[in-house]
């Protein structure tokens, strides 16, 4: 077992999901560290979540395609690895089991020989002597020591609204999943997210009457490209609501929660649509399943992380840094401040890859290893092919789209190649990361969606849909390719291809458009079509 007391060593707080992955590139990379993990296996979170023990992260495991990049787009449960071990292995389920994800993770903690140190429940946490890293104190007594802290605990605080009777809810955590302990009773499901509606239709067949409640209103996966929002497997329970079949949905603030005489719960709420418009219903039982926030409370006020997103989420820069912790990082679901509910940080297939670009920073600042890079070539025909060669298979920029991007460096004048680094984001450009490498000019690429009107199933793909695509991409509503040139850390224009129905733009004719704009900004022409998005709005005005 390593010895956490060095001074340069790694400590990672958590073997779930996120903690193996980073252990599995610090390995890689030859940093030293530890896993410090307060129950007896990896993974255990999932042991008891999600309650009703099926997954919503999607399991395609027959995809035609000869890219493990492409594949690895569908299958949103394996850690990232060199070897050719994938969650796959564990069920051929596309919604699987939770049990399934457990082997799996204890499997890959196992294959990899990661160092983990188990039934070690980190309690307290302050600042080392001279404020060069951190102290960890444990429930059994020892003390630890790291130069560098990286917690990887997930979301691990049952997210409790506050109001009179509060006490008298019960919560997602321990409420009772057999749905005959619910026969015949009305029943009030505080939230409207996915754990709520995976409770509400456990319950569809048992329950009298369910009330779904929370201020504001759903929001589906669908429309909104957040896997975090309502998904289509659970939408049974809308279909009951709206097909009047006794259930419905609230929009609503909760005033008070207050027992009857004769047991029951009288709930006091106001509609968010209307003032003054209160009423009070009478339930057997009310559940929250209202999600899960960060838990600071182990940190000592010295260290304690800020936090932010209305106190769910540790704030942080675009190296996944606490923006007041000096050495203290973050991995997993913490990561998801910088793309909450935008793009996919909260869940493994879009924070393994923010994982692997922790891990690479990391291992660069400690001298393990140089900066990866590849290069690009200089002229715009090839580089408009090489960059649309990459959107086209890429996993990292599909499942963090609009979030992770490469980074090209723009090429100097004569030059035939110019550096190409993978899966940095925004942020780490505008915060002076990438010009800390030495670069002040550069495209950033990446997939995006644009606005979109009507519904997800019926709107124009292109707005308006008259509309010149190489004029107006960024209107594209669908997934489609951005290219945006970053100065000094300022955003200074960006170019939108259209949306394909098949995401294959490298043909001749979207490839020609990409050449052509690309030949305008390397000739110092300007690019043509500067920042696209002020031209539509001129245009729709």
């Amino acid at each position: 077992m390593q010895d956490v007391s060095e001074t340069e060593a790694n400590v990672i707080l958590g073997a779930g999901p996120a903690g193996l992955q980073l252990a599995y590139y610090f390995k890689k990379f030859g940093l030293p560290y530890i896993i410090l993990e307060r129950d007896a296996s990896a993974g255990s979170f999932f042991r008891r979540y999600p309650r009703h023990r099926k997954l919503l992260s999607i399991n395609k495991t027959n995809v035609a395609h000869a890219s493990r990049d492409y594949r690895m787009r569908h299958d949103w449960n394996s850690l990232l690895e060199d070897a050719d071990g994938r969650f796959p292995d564990f069920s051929s389920d596309y919604f699987p089991p939770a049990d399934a994800l457990v082997d799996y993770l204890a499997d890959f903690a196992r294959r990899h020989d990661l160092a983990i140190r188990y039934n070690c429940n980190v309690s307290h946490i302050e600042r080392a002597p001279g404020a060069r890293g951190f102290t960890l104190r444990t429930d059994q007594g020892a003390a630890l020591s790291a130069r560098r802290l990286v917690v990887a605990t997930g979301l691990s605080l049952p997210y409790a609204p506050s109001f009179e009777g509060a006490e008298l809810v019960e919560g997602y955590e321990d409420m009772s999943v057999r749905p005959e302990d619910f026969a015949g009773l009305n029943v009030l499901i505080i939230g409207k997210g996915n754990s709520a509606l995976e409770t509400a239709n456990a319950l569809l067949g048992s329950a009298a009457r369910i009330h779904l409640i929370s201020p504001r209103p759903i929001r589906f996966a669908w429309d909104t490209h957040h896997a975090g929002n309502v998904r289509s497997i659970n939408n049974a329970f809308f279909d009951s609501y709206l097909l009047k079949s006794l259930n419905g949905v609230i929009d609503a603030e909760i005033e008070w929660i207050r027992r009857r005489a004769d047991g029951r719960l009288a709930v006091r709420f106001m509609s968010i649509h209307a003032s003054d418009d209160s009423e009070t219903l009478v339930y057997d039982r009310v559940l929250r399943c209202a999600g899960f926030a960060f838990d600071p409370a182990i940190f000592a006020a010295d260290c304690r992380p800020v936090l932010t997103c209305g106190g769910r989420l540790p704030d942080i820069s675009g190296d996944w840094a606490s923006r007041n912790v000096p050495n203290l990082y973050f991995a997993g679901a913490l990561m998801q401040a910088l793309d909450y509910k935008r793009s996919q940080s909260s869940f493994i297939h879009g924070f393994r890859y923010n994982i692997r670009s922790l891990a690479t920073l990391l291992a660069v600042r400690a001298g393990a290893i140089s900066m990866p890079q590849d290069e690009a070539p200089a002229e715009a025909e090839a580089l408009a092919g090489a960059i649309l060669s990459r959107l086209e298979v890429t996993d990292s920029l599909w499942q963090q789209v609009g979030f992770l991007c490469d980074v090209i460096v723009r090429p100097a004048c004569g030059a035939a190649r110019t550096p190409w680094y993978r899966d940095l984001n925004p942020f780490f450009i505008e915060e002076g990361g990438v010009a800390a490498m030495g670069h002040d000019d550069v495209y950033a690429v990446m997939l995006g969606y644009g606005p979109r009107t009507g519904t997800a199933f019926d709107h124009p793909h292109l707005y308006p849909p008259s509309a010149d695509p190489r004029v107006f991409g960024d209107q594209s509503t669908e997934i489609h390719p951005v290219v945006r040139r970053y100065r000094q850390g300022q955003l200074e224009w960006e170019f939108h291809l259209r949306s394909e129905f098949l995401s294959q733009w490298n043909n001749p004719a979207q490839r020609g458009e990409l050449r052509d704009f690309l030949s305008r900004d390397l000739a110092d022409g300007g690019p043509g079509a500067i920042v696209q998005s002020d031209r539509a709005r001129q245009h729709a005005q």
